[in-house]
This record gives C-alpha cells, structure tokens and sequence, in this order.
C-alpha cells in the first residue's frame, strides 16, 4: 500500500445526518392552521351567512306548505260486573282451563273481544266503508283509485291501539281537520261497542235457540217414553183381564197373591184384582189424553222452555267497555313538526355554505397558482 492510500484512510469521513423537520419545529409549506381555516370563513362570511339564510328560508316556505295533521286519543277501561250480568241469565256455565265452572261471559273474557274487534282490520274496514270516508282521502273521483288502497294508506295506518298499564287502553286517531278527527274517532268507538254488543247477543240468542231445541227434544223424548210405556201397560192389564175372566175372578180376592204360570212363564199375579177393576185401569189408560202429569222430570224442563220462550235482551242493556276518557279536540297538530324542519334547515344550510366557502377558496387558490 503506497503513503498516499495510507494517509487518504486515516482521513476523517464526513456523514450527512438526515433529521425529520418536526424534531426541529420545521412545517411543511402545504399545512393549514386553524388561524388560516377561521380567516378563509372570516372573508367568506357574508356568502356563508346569504345561503344559509336562502336555505332557512326555503325551510320555512317548505313547513308552512305541508298540511297539518291532528291526532286525538280516547281512554277505555274494561265493563263493570253489572254491564254483561244479563248476558249470563240465559247462557250456562263452562267450564275454565282449570276444569271449574264460570260464568259464560266474564269481563275478561267480553274485554278481550272489545280490543280484538278494534285491532280488526275487518271491522275498520266495516266501518271505513259504510260511512263512505274514501270521500275524506280523495277529494276528486278517481276509476283507478281503489278503495283498498287508499283504507290502507290512510285511514288503517292513522289508527292506533295501545295497551296501557292497569288494564286501560288507547284508541288513537289522526286526520288534517281538528274537528272532523274527534268526530270520526268518537264514530269508530260507538260503532265497535254496537258491533261487539250485537255479536255477544247474537251468541247469546244462539245459544237460547240451541239450548230451547235441546229441551224440546228432551220434553218429546221424555212423551214417547211415556206413551209406549202406557201402550205395554195396556196390553199387561188385557192379557191380565184375559186371566181373570179365565179364572172367573171379578172381584179383588186377597188370597190371590200366588202367580200363575201359562205355558211355564210366569205372570204377575194383577188378575187377582178382577176383572172389573181390571176393566177400570184399562178404560183410564186407553181414554187417558195426556200423560204428562205422569212424566217424572218433565215438569222442569218445561218451566225452563218457558224462560226460553220469553228471553228477552235488551241491547241498550249491555256495555261491551267504559269510556274512561273520550276523544278530545287537539289544540296543536303532531306534524309537520315546524320548528325541526327549520332548525335543520339552519344546520344543512351552515354545514353546506362552509363546505362550499372551503370549496370556492381552494378553487380561487388554484387559480392563482396556475395563473388562470
């Protein structure tokens, strides 16, 4: 190795330490500071504050042109004992998942059906129907507008039925006309307890006619059983009459007690009664026009026929639930809900004018650095 290599190796070597700007406090030439976002907004302020306003504006045009909606709510409680009492006087008892005995018609039992019948769509639709109200959703008739259609969309969706704690309940309705939507929901109300009133009687009579039958049948039974029994009674004091006037017994002998055999049966020793009592019980029997008085049992069950006969229900008897509360004129429309619709207005309104005073500076920015 010559001097020279030596005395180049022993010669220090120079490095270039490369260090990060941040450890320095150096930025980079493209970041913004929040100073510089507040300035672009500062001078961008009268167009952010002019198309927020725009935007408010057409909120409020937009708030005031949507039709209001009225809602008006009505409290129901269950009937009271008193009120379906007359329902139970003509129904017979049955008997519970238990195996004991109830009532037919409790108020349980009567409340249930009340709520299912407002829940049913088949009474809605009922009452949708007979009272024409396609007329209140469309205003000009219409051949391709059906009326399915519009019951569903409109009126089915604006009726609400709530379950309450303690046993209250809540019937909701909603409609554009304060007055007309208390009319209408106050209708419905009546118009389900008179539909429930009407569909518990119609069991009830159904069941008297059914139950009237039953003891007609049993009352028939009960007279044929009677009559053949008289028929075979009958032809047993003949054949006993026969035996006397065989025997030449005409008068009752109370030694006679002894039975007689014919052809190796034996016979009732009735012929030693004679022949002219005999002759007596044949002429009762066969001249006997009635053998009702004779029936044991019949005399009940043709008292009950004859509660059958005169049951009569009175509807205006018979309260299917109680109005705890009706329905009452709203003082303020649920929707459109005005002052949410503006404050959004004001809040899109501010995020879009900074979104588009950001846009607009950067815009402006590359212009200028292109030279356009």
């Amino acid at each position: 190795m010559s001097q020279e290599d030596v005395s180049a190796s022993k010669q220090p070597v120079n490095y270039q330490v490369l260090i990060p700007q941040e450890y320095y406090g150096g930025q980079q030439d493209d970041e913004i500071s929040l100073i510089d976002l507040f300035l672009i907004l500062w001078r961008k302020k009268l167009w952010i504050i002019g198309l927020t306003g725009l935007i408010m504006v057409m909120s409020i045009f937009y708030a005031l042109s949507l039709s209001p909606v009225y809602q008006t709510t009505a409290y129901l409680l269950p009937p009271q004992g008193k009120n379906i009492e007359i329902l139970n006087l003509f129904s017979e008892p049955r008997e519970n998942k238990d195996g004991v005995l109830e009532p037919a018609y409790t108020v349980k039992t009567v409340y249930e059906q009340v709520m299912n019948n407002f829940k049913s769509r088949q009474y809605q639709w009922a009452f949708f129907n007979q009272n024409d109200l396609i007329k209140l959703y469309v205003k000009e008739p219409d051949a391709d507008i059906r009326p399915r259609d519009v019951f569903n969309g409109a009126f089915y969706s604006a009726l609400k039925v709530e379950d309450k704690e303690g046993g209250e309940q809540t019937i909701s309705f909603s409609y554009g006309d304060k007055q007309e939507v208390v009319r209408l929901l106050n209708q419905y109300i009546a118009f389900i307890n008179e539909a429930t009133v009407k569909a518990l009687l119609g069991e009830v009579i159904g069941g008297v006619q059914f139950e009237k039958q039953k003891v007609q049948q049993k009352i028939e039974q009960l007279r044929q059983d009677a009559l053949l029994q008289r028929q075979d009674r009958i032809l047993q004091i003949k054949e006993q009459l026969n035996i006397a006037r065989k025997l030449n017994i005409h008068t009752s002998k109370s030694s006679a007690g002894s039975s007689v055999s014919i052809d190796g049966q034996e016979l009732p020793p009735h012929y030693s009664e004679g022949t002219k009592f005999l002759k007596i019980k044949l002429d009762s029997l066969s001249n006997r026009k009635s053998d009702d008085p004779y029936i044991t049992g019949l005399r009940p069950l043709q008292a009950r026929l004859t509660v059958l006969d005169k049951a009569k229900i009175d509807a205006s008897q018979v309260r299917a639930f109680n109005i705890d509360q009706e329905a009452l004129e709203p003082k303020y429309p649920i929707k459109p809900k005005k002052r949410l619709i503006v404050m959004l207005g004001f809040i899109v309104g501010l995020m879009l004018s900074v979104f588009a005073a950001f846009v607009w500076h950067f815009i402006e920015k590359f212009r200028q650095e292109q030279g356009v």
